[in-house]
């Protein structure tokens, strides 16, 4: 069962191919998580924001 403590990641973009895709993060390490592989910085949006950029991913995330 999930906690209020956890930190979740959803894909909520259609499945399939697309020019674009939306992630939607919540809980207390999504900003840490996101400005590991995000373009931008992202604390100083504040919460409840949409920010456009790419990822960045080299490696696999430590999970």
């Amino acid at each position: 069962m999930l906690s209020t403590e956890d930190t979740i990641v959803a894909v909520s973009s259609a499945a399939g191919p697309a020019g674009r895709s939306i992630v939607r993060l919540s809980g207390p390490e999504a900003i840490p998580l996101a400005e590991g592989v995000f373009s931008q910085p992202l604390a100083e949006l504040g919460g409840f924001r949409v920010a456009a950029g790419e990822v960045v991913v080299d490696a696999p995330l430590p999970v």
